[in-house]
């Protein structure tokens, strides 16, 4: 897993982009777990 480039801007808190791909990732995840539950 590469390390976060958040260093080179602003370390003292994730971006929005980051945040966006984080909240992204979640909502894929429930919905993949919704398709297996049906």
């Amino acid at each position: 897993m590469p390390l976060p480039q958040s260093k080179n801007n602003k370390s003292k808190a994730p971006s929005l982009y980051d945040i966006y791909k984080f909240i992204y990732k979640r909502e894929h995840q429930i919905k993949f777990s919704r398709k297996e539950t049906l």
